[in-house]
């Protein structure tokens, strides 16, 4: 046989043996596959492609080419897919592609970072690279003005500041680490750092299942380390945030990110819903955080006692626009908002009662406050001693409870402070006490406007909060033979035909009795308030039996 006729006829067994299959783009779209569903049918030589919705797989995997567009995900559950080409998990102005369980080849992935001037943003990212890896659509990841300031900067917990118990922020002057390693703090923008929108992309291996952290726990002496760490969402998927609280119960139960406005804004899983539908574009929106972060989102949380934050597959869930109110009971609570009547900026502080709480800080449901540098946004937080909250869960107000309230801006405006009552029982009474004018509002007649002085101290108001205050008195006859009224820094009381045996209690706004009376066949009482200090207090007359049958306000 000739050596033509033996390659001939080695190239014909060749074909026969080894068949060759043709290439198959199985696209996913809303909530069916185009043109089969390739779950346990796809080869190494298939493009999948998802296109809308969520799509499940329930059998192990292999495909050539992966492509998640923008606001779809997949979801292998405890399955596995290997991408034999290249994958990608896009992102846009409309969203950003998600994917959940084990996934062997490589990824890249995207995040779209918009606003329309230069700022901060908190990024980290939801795959393992080089940080050289990294790319921008617009301008470079590393950046220096002048050669001496970077854009990009790390936080680290351990390095404790001298004066205020803070980590310290250090400059990254070289791309030698790994995107796993932390999240960053990246400052993007004209007219020194690029141009926005951009697109972060970088290509590297998806991680999965149980991930440990190291984390900087607070130290004995807040001074010494307040246990600020700044770490990242690990996976290319939101994560559920209480159940993280959940699984980590030596951490804080808040979690801080900067809004588009770089502004601090925070989620507590104790209180989920504060302020619903506050959130939303402008510069008067708090964009208040909700339940989920992000893929790729950085960002700070308090350790306790925590020397790891761990993350597990449980945590993890794809939702592209988290809703605020899908989780547990809210707690008997009053938010606070603060506006700009100028600009709109505003803020927010949050205050809860519960018997079974306690005023001193909870390093576990108290949520601290964190500043923006020099006050350049409303700062409205309660305070206790030295420690200061955005979240402040504290005992019952049965007998009446009174916080420190403080504000800080570094602008002065027109203010108006509201109140939001949708927590709080109807009957509770709340009362804004002005130390700087002497000056009590009722919140729950309206809102509170106040001028403002950037160079005004902080420990300006006192919130007045009783939940005994006033008793809706049913009966006609008891109104109609019962009333009151102040003469001359006298308090007369008229009980008409109510001559039965009854006491008279007067307490401050804070719930503390300052004057008992017991009375008997008395139509009329007078006592003298000349010693009683400027302010509101409240009088509630009870029967024999201890039913309070009267209840009024008195301002003095």
């Amino acid at each position: 046989m000739s050596i033509r006729v033996l390659l001939f006829f080695l190239v014909i067994t060749f074909c026969v043996c080894t068949p060759i299959y043709a290439q198959i783009k199985y696209n996913y779209i809303g909530t069916n596959w185009f043109p089969a569903d390739p779950d346990n049918v796809s080869t190494a030589n298939d493009n999948l492609t998802i296109s809308a919705g969520i799509a499940i797989f329930t059998e192990n995997n292999i495909c050539n080419d992966l492509i998640i567009e923008p606001g779809a995900g997949l979801n292998l559950g405890t399955y596995s897919l290997v991408v034999e080409g290249s994958g990608i998990l896009k992102a846009d102005a409309s969203g950003y592609s998600q994917i959940i369980g084990d996934i062997t080849g490589t990824i890249t992935w995207e995040s779209y970072l918009t606003n329309n001037v230069a700022r901060w943003f908190n990024v980290a990212f939801a795959v393992n690279a080089s940080l050289e890896d990294v790319t921008l659509t617009n301008g470079a990841f590393l950046q220096a003005n002048g050669g001496s300031t970077t854009n990009i900067w790390r936080y680290d917990g351990s390095a404790v500041g001298p004066s205020d118990g803070q980590g310290d922020w250090a400059p990254l002057l070289n791309l030698l680490g790994n995107t796993a390693a932390a999240a960053y703090s990246i400052y993007l923008g004209p007219p020194n750092f690029g141009s926005l929108p951009t697109t972060i992309s970088v290509a590297g291996t998806v991680e999965n299942g149980p991930i440990s952290r190291t984390l900087y726990p607070q130290a004995v002496d807040p001074a010494d380390g307040y246990g600020w760490n700044f770490v990242r969402n690990p996976y290319p998927s939101c994560v559920d945030w209480s159940s993280v609280v959940s699984n980590n119960p030596n951490v804080t139960s808040t979690y801080w990110i900067l809004n588009a406005n770089s502004q601090w804004v925070a989620y507590n899983s104790f209180a989920p819903a504060v302020l619903p539908g506050s959130a939303g574009p402008g510069p008067g929106a708090s964009a208040i955080a909700n339940r989920y972060l992000a893929p790729g989102q950085g960002y700070f949380v308090q350790s306790n006692t925590a020397t790891t934050l761990n993350y597990f597959n449980s945590d993890r869930v794809l939702n592209q626009s988290p809703a605020l109110l899908k989780t547990i009971t809210m707690p008997i609570s009053i938010t606070l908002v603060v506006v700009d009547s100028l600009s709109g900026q505003q803020d927010y502080t949050f205050a809860a009662f519960n018997t079974a709480d306690s005023d001193l800080n909870d390093r576990r449901k108290d949520g601290i406050k964190r500043f923006n540098d020099l006050a350049i946004y409303p700062a409205l937080y309660t305070t206790n001693g030295t420690d200061e909250f955005l979240f402040n869960f504290t005992g019952d107000a049965e007998n009446g409870k009174t916080l420190d309230l403080s504000f800080e801006y570094n602008q002065s405006q027109a203010i108006t402070l509201s109140a939001d009552f949708s927590y709080l029982p109807q009957h509770w009474s709340v009362y804004l006490e002005d130390n700087m004018l002497s000056k009590i509002t009722d919140l729950r007649a309206g809102d509170y406007v106040f001028q403002h002085n950037k160079d005004n101290q902080p420990q300006r108001f006192l919130l007045h909060i009783n939940q005994q205050a006033f008793v809706d008195v049913k009966e006609e006859s008891l109104r109609s033979t019962i009333y009151s009224y102040m003469e001359n820094a006298m308090l007369n009381i008229s009980l008409k035909e109510h001559t039965e045996k009854s006491e008279i209690n007067i307490y401050t706004i804070a719930g503390n009795r300052i004057i008992h009376l017991e009375i008997e066949d008395e139509p009329l009482v007078s006592i003298d308030m000349k010693d009683v200090s400027t302010g509101i207090y409240v009088m509630n007359i009870s029967a024999d039996n201890g039913t309070i049958i009267y209840s009024q306000k008195i301002i003095k």
